[in-house]
């Protein structure tokens, strides 16, 4: 997809207002059929924080909802009240 107005290649997501990921910090998420698990990384790839939950079966929105829950809580660990890449 081709970047439209201002917005530069790549960053379709996180450059509304009230956004701020400056800090650095990545979260990623291990969506398995037991379990969803996930990390908080900072900018050198540090692990910060780890929580694992369980999968929801035959569930699509309970699914979503958990990634949600995981990100929000992650991101709640962030020094400073800054977001983090997913």
């Amino acid at each position: 997809m081709a970047a439209t107005g201002s917005q530069s290649a790549g960053t379709g997501f996180g450059t509304g207002p009230g956004t701020d990921y400056a800090s650095g910090h990545r979260i990623g998420i291990d969506l398995g059929g037991t379990k969803t698990e996930g990390i908080l990384l900072d900018r050198q790839g540090n692990q910060l924080a780890r929580h694992r939950v369980p999968t929801p079966k035959g569930d699509y929105d309970g699914t979503v909802a958990t990634i949600r829950a995981l990100v929000a809580r992650l991101e709640r660990e962030i020094p400073g009240g800054h977001r983090a890449t997913v």
